[in-house]
């Protein structure tokens, strides 16, 4: 066994020996594979490629996730005391107390929001149409989503017990949100 591991170690400073003799050498910095995530960008790096239509949305063209929503209707649809949001680009997520109840709220803005519906429309989710809230709303169970111009929201609610009990809290707050976007 220990001749084994002696060729197993020896096998693996080998190893090493070879992947670092590879770095360092010439100053020249390698040439990037087209369609790699280090290609050489000419022009306006900001500008899509002219072969790409540009995006629906733009995360600095929206406002940000979390204030889209206060504390205060993140509880009210948690069912309990939420945490500080913890805010990303395109959402914002309000967790309850981690020794219970369990209760989460959850806030996806821009393609996300989009992506999020599409997911569920592919796994044949039920959807129930909300007339009232932005240009266009459908509400599932937990959650509900909708548009306001080209902007697509998303709100989910986590919680234990039938998310009929918190139907029209979550509808109230679409319909609020989408007046603040």
């Amino acid at each position: 066994m220990s001749n084994r591991r002696a060729r197993l170690w020896a096998g693996i400073v080998v190893l090493c020996a070879l992947c670092l003799s590879g770095c360092g050498g010439d100053d020249e910095e390698p040439a990037a594979a087209p369609g790699s995530a280090y290609e050489t960008v000419t022009g306006d790096p900001e500008a899509p490629p002219a072969d790409e239509p540009p995006p629906t949305t733009t995360a600095s063209a929206l406002p940000a996730p979390c204030d889209l929503v206060t504390k205060k209707e993140a509880e009210k649809l948690a069912g309990t005391p939420v945490a500080a949001p913890a805010k990303g680009p395109e959402s914002c997520t309000f967790t309850g107390p981690p020794d219970g109840p369990l209760g989460q709220f959850e806030l996806y803005l821009g393609d996300g929001a989009k992506k999020f519906l599409d997911i569920d429309v592919q796994l044949d989710h039920e959807f129930t149409g909300l007339p009232d809230v932005g240009d266009e709303a459908l509400l599932e169970d937990g959650a509900v989503f909708f548009r306001v111009g080209e902007t697509w929201v998303a709100l989910k609610v986590t919680r234990l017990d039938d998310p009929h009990l918190y139907r029209d809290d979550l509808v109230e707050l679409a319909g609020t949100v989408a007046g603040r976007l």
